[in-house]
């Protein structure tokens, strides 16, 4: 398939003797809504509620017939959030960086987030403990492996320095965004992993890792893991947003709830999903992320999706603060295998900075569908 080829094949419904509490909707295919959501990375346990929506047919439930699109399919040549804004998915998953690049050309956002996938941070900023850089201060001069997002480079940079250093690192770019595998190869000295995924394979592998919290450093940055929409969309059909997202309440708080079922579950569904184009899992390191990541799905209250004003206002608050929030592109170095020891984004200081009250946190962040739901 090629990256302009839309995703939406239907998949008749299935009988699962696994589940046998499964109750599928009876509607005909036709009268299915076809629905395509583009993935943010190879279908990992971050996803897992998804396609526990779709084994237990909470989708199918909604009149939503859905397709999970994954990036690994086209060789990560297109983001999700190009796909979502060519018209190509109707949601996508990725970081919340996202927002601020799209809603930075336009008074009225392009894009919202309508769910938080995580209620709390889940990702780290690591080293080999047998290098000795047990703290990010001694980053200054390493190499750190990136992924050129939009305010990454800013963020180690100010890490290092919130702890004495001066933020003179060499930010290098790794190719197909493996960062995890530079880092290995000892090509890095850091990089930017999570906890439920990269960091549960260096424990299958013995590799001990130093792991920074951005804020136990005093960062008004999280890492969100958020669902997108097209805001043009979701003001044309709000219906669609609130049944897709009740179903992937759904699947996301049964994952919570019950890890083991939801690993076995994920990797059933990802198998059937990509024939195709497989996708290799470990079955040991799903099993573990699961159980960690279930964790992390819902928030104090017990509830999936919902955004946390306080934290969503911390972040903009954060980025303004520190000259992040421009209308150029922020990456240190966009191109594979170049480094740079600047630390300072594209636009850093310019004329281009969005005004902090541009950024409505409730216009961007969203939580209307979920609570209709």
């Amino acid at each position: 398939p090629g990256p302009r080829r839309r995703w939406i094949r239907r998949r008749p419904p299935e009988e699962d003797e696994r589940t046998g509490a499964l109750v599928r909707d009876t509607r005909s295919e036709d009268a299915m809504r076809r629905v395509v959501l583009a993935l943010d990375w190879t279908p990992n346990t971050t996803h897992s509620g998804l396609y526990v929506a779709k084994e237990r047919g909470y989708f199918e439930q909604e009149g939503l017939d859905v397709k999970l699109v994954s990036p690994h399919v086209t060789g990560y040549k297109i983001t999700p959030i190009n796909l979502l804004d060519a018209g190509e998915a109707d949601f996508a998953l990725g970081t919340s960086e996202a927002i601020y690049g799209y809603s930075a050309t336009s008074p009225k956002p392009k894009l919202q987030a309508v769910a938080s996938v995580m209620a709390r941070d889940i990702s780290r900023i690591v080293t080999l403990k047998e290098d000795g850089i047990d703290r990010p201060a001694k980053l200054d001069g390493q190499y750190y492996a990136s992924y050129a997002s939009r305010f990454e480079g800013v963020v180690v940079k100010k890490l290092i320095q919130n702890d004495g250093g001066k933020g003179t690192f060499i930010e290098c770019v790794a190719e197909d965004n493996d960062t995890w595998n530079m880092f290995l190869e000892r090509e890095s000295s850091a990089c930017w992993v999570l906890l439920h995924w990269e960091g549960v394979e260096a424990s299958m592998k013995g590799i001990e890792l130093n792991m920074f919290a951005l804020d136990d450093y005093g960062l008004g940055y999280t890492f969100l893991e958020v669902i997108f929409a097209r805001t043009e969309k979701l003001e044309e059909d709000p219906d669609l947003a609130e049944s897709f997202l009740r179903a992937c309440r759904k699947g996301y708080t049964e994952a919570a709830k019950d890890p083991a079922a939801a690993a076995e579950m994920f990797m059933t569904a990802v198998a059937k999903e990509y024939k195709d184009h497989p996708v290799t899992l470990d079955v040991e390191l799903v099993r573990r992320s699961q159980e960690i990541i279930s964790q992390y799905f819902l928030d104090e209250d017990g509830v999936w999706g919902r955004f946390d004003r306080r934290c969503v206002d911390r972040n903009i608050d954060w980025l303004s603060d520190n000259g992040l929030l421009t209308r150029l592109i922020d990456s240190c170095s966009p191109n594979v295998g170049e480094g740079s020891s600047s630390g300072e984004p594209e636009g850093w200081g310019s004329d281009e900075r969005i005004p902090r009250e541009e950024l409505d946190s409730r216009r961007t962040f969203t939580n209307r569908y979920l609570d209709n739901c």
